[in-house]
């Protein structure tokens, strides 16, 4: 009798594996047209029909907004839709169209069905098929729970070093935040601006603690493979917060970099190489926002 708890008898893991390999197959397509799996099921669902509202995106997609957000503002970035707010009794709905870009995109994707199919070992009728044939997901699943996302699908062979670990109790933004070790314990209360008393710090604060002492490493590290004198240096990091047009909450973030003996040239490129190495930015970067700024001599 065969072992079900061995490895290769689960079904979780024989979907995963499929679906890594599939996506990999997609990758280098996709790599050419300078988009990810997940903002290529976006431009998908956009060329079948344009000018759809983020609630029809999230229900084709079977994604929260809070998933779908990251991948518009990615593609938006890069200049392939451009979301607008409808103007009808509703101001609030914001409804995604293609640009110019995106739309002429369509025709340097054509291939890639074929090309998967292909790589399948099938022909197209055969993978319409089988695609078919597969059952559709329970659309009763609610959108928030986290195993029906959608995540960008880069590989991420990270070796983790460390991990930090901290409990919120209470009442969340006015609760209390410990770490597992016991060095940081402080009590929250939101700000003034948000309604709150203001008394305690706030997750804003500790964000931009936290981003800029990592930053501030990343561009140290960067500066002495360059041999540039970072004596005096400093690193400043506002964090905004507010609403966004999908219903939800934003970050945004400027980081103020000082070099004082550093010409204004090179701190500039020092910059730009710390924003790749720092892992804040790496994780924050097509998410949020964030503004770099050079101190002037």
């Amino acid at each position: 009798m065969s072992d079900l708890s061995a490895l290769d008898q689960q079904v979780c893991f024989a979907l995963y594996t499929a679906s890594r390999a599939t996506t990999a197959v997609y990758r280098p397509h996709l790599d050419r047209l300078g988009i990810t799996y997940p903002q290529y099921l976006v431009m998908l669902a956009l060329w079948e029909r344009d000018g759809r509202g983020v609630h029809d995106l999230c229900d084709a997609l079977d994604l929260d907004t809070g998933t779908l957000s990251p991948l518009l503002k990615r593609l938006e970035t890069a200049g392939l839709i451009e979301r607008r707010r409808r103007q009808s009794t509703d101001e609030r709905r914001v409804v995604v169209h293609l640009t110019d870009a995106g739309t002429e995109m369509r025709s340097a994707a054509q291939h890639i069905p074929e090309c998967i199919a292909r790589a399948s070992g099938l022909d197209i009728p055969e993978l319409l098929a089988a695609a078919r044939h597969t059952p559709p997901h329970d659309r009763g699943t609610p959108h928030h729970s986290i195993d029906n996302r959608i995540t960008d699908t880069r590989e991420h062979n990270m070796n983790v070093l460390y991990t930090a670990e901290a409990l919120s109790t209470g009442a969340g933004r006015n609760g209390n935040v410990r770490t597992s070790d016991g060095r940081l314990d402080l009590g929250l209360a939101m700000p003034p601006a948000l309604g709150g008393s203001g008394d305690g710090t706030n997750p804003e604060q500790l964000f931009a603690a936290g981003y800029a002492a990592c930053f501030h490493s990343a561009l140290q590290l960067i500066a002495r493979q360059e041999k540039a004198d970072i004596t005096d240096s400093a690193v400043g990091a506002r964090v905004g917060i507010g609403p966004n047009d999908d219903g939800g909450f934003e970050l945004t973030v400027t980081l103020e970099v000082t070099l004082p003996n550093v010409p204004r040239d090179q701190a500039l490129a020092l910059t730009e190489k710390a924003h790749q190495v720092c892992p804040y930015s790496n994780a924050t970067r097509g998410n949020i926002e964030v503004a770099l700024e050079v101190a002037e001599d």
